[in-house]
């Protein structure tokens, strides 16, 4: 289903005179609900082509509301979102737009999902949470609890409402009253679901269930103070009539799919379902349609007029209380008839697709490569090799007092690259000429800046490449280095070296490193030192090794501040990574 939802407030803004029109960035807050949600839950959010910039994100469905809600800056005064969420054994999709209005530059969407059944909740939520027994809020802002009328009635601290069963004979329990607290004596009043089972006073009552099924058993008390609290907890009742907490779970879900059969042979576009579940009979078999509407009926008739697979999930009940659910698709071609060659969807979905378990994959985080498993996760291969450079200023020593003089006009790249040999390389020095030499010497022209690049590739077909950018001032050096004396001149010389002098330690990318806050609500901040100076890449990663947020700094030689927005990000556990390759660093931060 599609919603097509614009910004509130239009007439209000008019009425008072407000000319000010939308402007970018336009700030969309999506919400919702997943009725039935189970822990640690999360939808999953992709803009639709067109929408800038492009997202694919994750967003936690959080309790006891099994609510979610984001809110993005976004480009385009009108866009939309695919979201999408696991339930029942599928993927739940929805397909949300916003458009914004021309006087306001905020638009709220929302949406709900059913991953429970169809019944509604104290709160008329389908498949919802708040059923009689659970936490509310009564309207004086109390807490309480829903009642089998799921009335929120009010809690007190002082007495709390209890009991215990003991089941007496077949389909027989009596039920024994452990409350604590509260004044002496209690009230009490019992509520039995079904025929002849309300309004009972009295402790140790004793009560007959008319059959298998599943019931509802409340307690409701009231102190000599007036202190109310109400339990309810469901017992089942089995063919054998034993009652229990327990739940059922003898019952079988099955889901059969059909072309539909008319009176002219098989009709496009159709199909039949029916249940061929197993469990105590009579049974209730709700159906979750591709449409997202639901329907009742051991068999029932789907038409369409979209081509592809479609799904179709069955959840039943048995009298007995027993539920389960089993979910099945149909693939329709262009001429709506359903697909009887064998189909198979690949580990990205794509029907009769390439990317089949044990086949390269790329993880779209890292770029590394890696293969498919069986159960399609694409579990990257580690980098075998690795190609790296530092680019320092030509010295001289003096032997005599153990002192360095750079050498104006000469600079020392030193060759780090790593893995299994013999290795082939490949030198572009930013000028329009290469070299294969491993450690060749090259004279440039002017004073840069050039681009340095080496690609390698070892004895296992590791590739990798990395890339600096090299350049003198006007004495000569690289690297603020103080200079000493000499006239300036143009061109200078590089020469690769397999190994560091004597004498000279490799110094770390950066250092000096600090980071704060963490956790963070808003701005993260990272100061550091550093030798490198240019466009520094900056990735954040979440506990799904998905890119969430990436953008380019420009950092200089010396100390360094970077600011990083996480306003946009959902609560959770990140990786900031900056730089590539041996250049780079990582931190972990948590966002409120």
């Amino acid at each position: 289903m599609n919603h097509l939802i614009r910004s509130l407030g239009l007439g209000l803004l008019l009425s008072v005179g407000m000319s000010t029109q939308a402007q970018q960035p336009y700030t969309v807050t999506i919400n919702g609900q997943v009725s039935g949600c189970t822990g640690n839950s999360f939808v999953s959010i992709v803009t639709l082509p067109g929408t800038d910039p492009a997202l694919d994100i994750h967003v936690p469905v959080l309790p006891p509301d099994c609510g979610f809600s984001t809110t993005l800056d976004l480009a385009n005064p009108t866009g939309g979102f695919i979201i999408s969420v696991p339930c029942l054994g599928i993927m739940q999709r929805d397909t949300v737009f916003y458009q914004a209005e021309p006087v306001s530059d905020s638009i709220m969407v929302s949406v709900v999902f059913n991953c429970g059944t169809s019944n509604p909740d104290c709160l008329g939520i389908p498949g919802g949470s708040a059923q009689p027994g659970t936490a509310c809020t009564t309207f004086l802002g109390t807490p309480g609890t829903w009642s089998p009328n799921c009335e929120c009635i009010g809690n007190t601290a002082s007495c709390a409402a209890c009991f215990n069963m003991a089941q007496t004979a077949p389909n027989t329990a009596t039920f024994t009253s452990c409350s604590t607290g509260g004044v002496g004596p209690y009230t009490y009043m019992w509520d039995f679901s079904g025929p002849g089972g309300g309004g009972v006073q009295g402790d140790g009552v004793e009560h007959v269930f008319p059959g298998i099924g599943q019931y509802t058993v409340c307690l409701n008390i009231t102190d000599a103070e007036g202190c109310m609290d109400v339990l309810c907890q469901v017992v089942y009742v089995d063919e054998e009539g034993n009652v229990s907490y327990d739940v059922p779970n003898d019952c079988q879900a099955c889901v059969a799919i059909s072309q539909t059969q008319g009176a002219g042979g098989p009709t496009p576009w159709s199909v039949d379902l029916t249940s061929c579940s197993s469990g105590t009979a009579p049974m209730l078999v709700e159906w979750s349609l591709p449409d997202g509407t639901w329907t009742n009926g051991t068999s029932t008739t789907y038409t369409t007029n979209t081509s592809g697979r479609l799904y179709f999930c069955a959840t039943i009940t048995a009298a007995n209380g027993c539920t389960n659910t089993a979910c099945d698709s149909a693939w329709f071609d262009d001429n709506g008839w359903i697909v009887t060659n064998p189909i198979y969807f690949d580990c990205l979905q794509i029907p009769n697709g390439p990317n089949v378990q044990g086949t390269p994959c790329t993880d779209p985080a890292t770029g590394i490569t890696g293969t498919w498993s069986a159960s399609c996760e694409c579990i990257t291969e580690p980098i075998d090799c690795q190609a790296g450079f530092w680019v320092i200023q030509a010295y001289e020593g003096d032997s005599l007092n153990g002192s360095v003089t750079p050498i104006p006009y000469e600079l020392w790249v030193w060759n780090l690259s790593t893995g299994t040999s013999p290795f082939q390389f490949l030198w572009s020095f930013g000028d329009g000429t290469t070299s294969t030499d491993p450690f060749p010497t090259h004279v440039y022209a002017e004073s840069g800046p050039y681009l340095l690049c080496l690609t390698m590739t070892d004895a296992m077909g590791c590739t990798s490449t990395s890339c600096d950018t090299v350049s003198i001032d006007g004495n000569g050096l690289s690297g603020g280095m103080a200079p000493v004396g000499g006239g300036a001149r143009a061109g200078f010389t590089i020469r690769v070296m397999n190994q560091l002098p004597t004498g000279m330690e490799p110094r770390p990318a950066f250092t000096d490193i600090r980071q704060w806050p963490n956790p963070v609500s808003g701005t993260l901040n990272l100061r550091f030192d550093t030798e490198q100076r240019g466009h520094l890449p900056m990735h954040v990663i979440d506990m799904n090794g998905r890119v969430v947020l990436s953008a380019n700094t420009t950092i200089t030689v010396g100390t360094n501040q970077v600011e990083v927005a996480t306003s946009t990000l959902p609560a959770g556990m990140y990786t900031l990574r900056l730089g590539e390759g041996t250049k780079s660093m990582s931190f972990r931060f948590v966002k409120h």
